[in-house]
Parts: structure tokens; sequence; C-alpha cells
């Protein structure tokens, strides 16, 4: 499992949140404008977690539950690397919404660690729906391209073909009035 650490472990992470977002402000962590959000944890029994400012109680992990399939395993496995081997992650992962909306989001995390133990998690989430869009667009026209390219070049094959048939049609033809003188 993802090997959540309670006791001293859960003292210490939440002694480091509390030393590093003192004083901090909402507009110091999240970035709305820009669909950029900060979060920590400081692993425990359930893990004390700091996301935009606030603080409340949930797991470390259950971000991860807005991630569906394929994306949702990558994004547990990337995590529990993170926790077992202090592996630091940077995914691109597709979301759903609460409202059933389908969002493409940058994950990155870190891990804090004292004394060779994780004892927190940071990162940053990005919004990068209309990145993904732009690369899917670029990809289709890229597409369309190519299609128009491989039936240019079949439309100049063929008329190739034909300016040599005609070509040898008068060669042949210019030869026979030749021959006969």
């Amino acid at each position: 499992g993802l090997g959540l650490l309670a006791g001293t472990t859960a003292a210490v992470g939440a002694e480091h949140l509390r030393q590093r977002t003192e004083g901090t402000r909402v507009g110091d962590v999240a970035l709305p404008h820009q669909r950029v959000g900060q979060f920590q944890f400081a692993l425990g029994a359930e893990g004390l977690a700091l996301h935009r400012g606030v603080h409340f109680r949930r797991r470390p992990d259950a971000g991860l539950n807005v991630f569906e399939g394929a994306d949702r395993e990558r994004g547990h496995q990337a995590f529990r690397r993170l926790l077992d081997e202090a592996m630091p992650y940077d995914l691109e992962l597709q979301a759903v919404t609460s409202e059933g909306e389908r969002r493409w989001v940058r994950a990155a995390a870190r891990p804090v660690q004292q004394d060779g133990r994780v004892v927190a998690v940071e990162g940053v989430t990005q919004d990068i729906t209309d990145r993904k869009q732009s690369e899917l667009a670029l990809l289709q026209l890229q597409a369309e391209l190519e299609r128009r390219v491989q039936a240019r070049t079949a439309d100049l094959s063929a008329a190739n073909a034909e300016l040599d048939a005609f070509a040898y049609a008068v060669s042949h033809d210019l030869r026979a009035p030749l021959r006969a003188m």
C-alpha cells in the first residue's frame, strides 16, 4: 500500500508544514488566474493537508481520485514511488471534474525528507487543458497536411505518367516520318 506513516513522522511532517506555511496567504499558494495550485501533505495516520491555503484532514492520495483508468493507476504508482523511494514525479494526466468535465492536469510533487524518511509531500498542479487541446489541433493539422501531400504526390505521379506517355507517343510519331526518308 501507500504505507502512511504514523506517530513521530506525522508530528514531524505537520510541524514542517506549519513552519513552511506560517503567514502564507491563499494568493501565495494558489494562482487561480494561471490555473495553478499548490499542495502539501504531512504524512500521518490520515495526513494533515494544506491545499490552497486551507488546512484539512484527508488521505494524501485522495486527490488522485479525480483521475480515471490508466491515468489514475499512473498517478498512484508515482505517488507510491514518491513515498517508498523518495522519487519525485511530474505527470500529465486527464482528470474528470465534479461536473463531469474532462481536463488535462500537470501534477508534479517531491518528497520532503527528514532523517532519511519521507515526512511530507509538496507539489503543484496546473490545468494544461488549453495546451493539450492546441497540441491535439496541431496533430490533426499535421495529419491533414500529410494526407494532402500524399494526395498531391499521387496527382503529380499520375501527371508525370501522362507526360511520359505523351512524350513517347510524340517521339514515336516523329520517328515514323524520319524512317520513311
